[in-house]
């Protein structure tokens, strides 16, 4: 799946946070340490911000002799979102709304939009809601919500919920200081696992 392989004005408030790390249902959950909620209020930024950051995208699986790496760009503006590997051999995956789609760097090569899935609508709305870096309830929304060690958090989608069919879970590091995305890991149920690192973020 290339959505990440391939192809995610205010500070959080303190019951926002707190609301994120509960599931429906279950008694809310204790405060978050606060360094965990000081990455929240970092990583919340005014709305309309765009950001510009280079990737390393690494996929394992058991169907390759050895892991797949590519490096590229990644850019968010608005409600759309870019990854453009670096080689011409590579492709550009673009997500712009609810519309995901893989286009060859090669222009002799047309471009096509991606299949539709349960599992990769779950995953653009994650992608969107974690770069336009506003709006908390986006990322919980059909998603059960876990802080790891670390200040990590574990995106996995809700308990009958067709994506889990594709995706085991979305791990997501944000920077101390910044509160910038700069890991996201996903787990597929295939065992696939696919990272991407992000660098060099500009506001």
């Amino acid at each position: 799946m290339r959505l990440v392989a391939i192809v995610l004005v205010t500070g959080l408030s303190g019951h926002v946070l707190a609301s994120m790390s509960e599931t429906p249902g279950e008694k809310p959950a204790e405060e978050l340490p606060r360094a965990v909620q000081r990455r929240f209020e970092l990583w919340q930024k005014p709305e309309g911000a765009q950001l510009q950051a280079r990737y390393r995208m690494t996929r394992v699986s058991s169907l390759l002799y050895e892991p797949r790496v590519v490096q590229g760009g990644l850019s968010f503006a608005g409600d759309r979102l870019e990854l453009r590997d670096d080689e011409l051999d590579g492709a550009t995956t673009t997500i712009v709304g609810g519309a995901l789609t893989i286009a060859a760097n090669d222009a002799r090569l047309p471009g096509r939009p991606a299949p539709d899935s349960a599992a990769g609508r779950w995953l653009q709305a994650r992608l969107l809601a974690l770069f336009a870096a506003q709006d908390g309830e986006a990322l919980r929304r059909d998603t059960r919500v876990r802080v790891l060690r670390g200040g990590v958090l574990e995106l996995t989608p809700t308990a009958g919920h067709p994506a889990r069919r594709v995706v085991r879970e979305l791990r997501v590091a944000l920077h101390p200081g910044t509160g910038e995305v700069v890991e996201l890991v996903l787990v597929e149920a295939s065992g696939d696992v696919v990272t991407l690192v992000l660098s060099e973020h500009r506001r």
